[in-house]
């Protein structure tokens, strides 16, 4: 944790936990959310733990601290466990080879961009999922949201 920063930590108990090994890591997530706020720190251990961050401007503030000699922001254990399951990949490289993917990776990220995306993929879907939904609401219709196209 960085020094100097009073940061909530997150009331993990053990039925949250048995939550996120069933599978229902966002019901965990959002309650400590909840009783917490937008950033927590997650306890993993008895000397570490994660930093969670749901407010853009925090996430913004901890994506931009790329100097490795001021960078107190360590992917740690999620980038050592998700390293040996997806690779080297964007989300768990590290100082020059993250800012090299980040470079990379940027204009996907350009506002006009995502405004494009919107509009033409998200958008469209998300109103022709909206409508499933609502049909199968008022059928009375269980739905399997992974498999619903």
């Amino acid at each position: 944790m960085p020094s100097g920063q009073n940061i909530p930590v997150a009331d993990a108990k053990p039925e949250d936990i048995q939550d996120l090994l069933g599978g229902a890591l966002f019901k965990a997530l959002y309650k400590w959310f909840t009783e917490s706020g937008p950033v927590y720190l997650l306890p993993t251990g008895p000397v570490s733990s994660f930093l969670v961050i749901s407010d853009p401007a925090a996430a913004k503030h901890v994506l931009r601290g790329t100097d490795s000699s001021t960078n107190v922001y360590d992917k740690g254990l999620v980038a050592e466990v998700s390293q040996f399951l997806f690779g080297e990949g964007f989300a768990v490289a590290g100082g020059e080879q993250w800012r090299a993917r980040r470079r990379a990776v940027s204009p996907s990220l350009h506002r006009a961009y995502l405004e494009e995306m919107l509009s033409r993929v998200f958008g469209p879907s998300s109103l022709h999922l909206a409508d499933k939904l609502a049909a199968a609401a008022a059928s009375g219709t269980s739905v399997n949201m992974e498999a619903f196209d």
